[in-house]
């Protein structure tokens, strides 16, 4: 969702959008080449896709999905490929115990993403949906173990000088950014949706649990639309969980406001 104007509320803390702090990014792209295969009956749809990016690894993706009934549509896709760009902790000599590597001891091994899934729409209008996502480069609990020890190793090196203190920094770098979309390995989402309220108001709710270190998300979405060229709306997260768990790092709560405007 695009944040013309916005700011962020956390803990009390007024915090300026990343957009308007940031400026414009310059982002690389490689080439990508694709083969796909579609398929698309009566009630059901399926699709297959092959790809490969330059300087980067190759790709098998897989979607499908099933129309049960009016009401229930159930789908599922995945990808999978050999390796992954992720980071994960790994024992050294460095005087942090760890680093943050490239490739964990599984490299060539497949990995693979698998997301399946039910959409609910009731009679009255809103739409309840149930997803479940394996995660497979995610962090097992002995690595997930070593990465929070490994980080907090960095967190107290860094108020020391010389070398020591380099190393905290590089360290803290890699593990604020693990390259995964999610850190664990099974997760479940539940969502409720309604749009087109009175012709004004959307409205979107959706917790996401981490199902192996029991840590959750709820995230809220109210999109109110102001004549034909003016939206206003408001995005808030409040996370739960324990210490060294994926939804309290970093923050516990966030709140976007913003307003949108259509030429």
């Amino acid at each position: 969702m695009p944040v013309l104007y916005g700011f962020r509320k956390c803990h009390g803390q007024s915090l300026l959008s990343p957009i308007l702090t940031k400026g414009a990014r310059t982002y690389e792209f490689d080439k990508t080449y694709a083969l796909k295969l579609d398929y698309a009956g009566q009630e059901e749809y399926a699709g297959l896709i092959l790809s490969h990016k330059e300087n980067d690894r190759t790709r098998l993706g897989v979607y499908g999905g099933w129309t049960a009934s009016d009401a229930l549509l159930l789908y599922g896709e995945g990808v999978v490929s050999r390796g992954s760009n992720a980071l994960y902790p790994r024992n050294s000599g460095n005087p942090l115990g760890a680093s943050m590597e490239t490739t964990d001891d599984e490299a060539s091994s497949l990995k693979g993403i698998i997301l399946v899934g039910g959409s609910y729409t009731l009679e009255v209008g809103p739409n309840l949906t149930v997803e479940y996502l394996h995660n497979g480069p995610g962090y097992s609990d002995t690595q997930a173990d070593a990465y929070y020890r490994l980080r907090q190793n960095a967190s107290d090196a860094y108020a020391l000088t010389g070398l020591i203190r380099s190393l905290s920094n590089l360290t803290l770098s890699r593990t604020a950014d693990p390259k995964l979309r999610f850190m664990r390995r099974n997760y479940s989402m539940f969502q409720y949706n309604n749009n087109d309220i009175k012709d004004v108001l959307n409205i979107t709710i959706r917790w996401t649990q981490n199902m192996d270190d029991g840590s959750g998300q709820l995230t809220s979405i109210a999109e109110y639309f102001v004549g034909d060229h003016v939206q206003l709306f408001l995005v808030g997260s409040v996370n739960s969980g324990g210490r060294d768990t994926e939804f309290t790092t970093p923050l516990v709560c966030q709140c976007t406001i913003g307003l949108e405007y259509t030429f």
